[in-house]
């Protein structure tokens, strides 16, 4: 959950490749609900 908060903030300051990485880790995690809020984020 930590790593999806710090992805929003990263991607509301623009920081994109930070933000890739945070949400990268959260897909990476194996937690599938998770896992698809991270691809949302990243796609929208």
């Amino acid at each position: 959950m930590g790593a999806m908060m710090l992805g929003g903030d990263a991607k509301g300051r623009r920081y994109v490749a930070e933000a890739r990485r945070r949400y990268q880790w959260v897909i990476d995690s194996g937690d599938i609900f998770q896992r698809q809020l991270a691809l949302a984020r990243l796609t929208g």
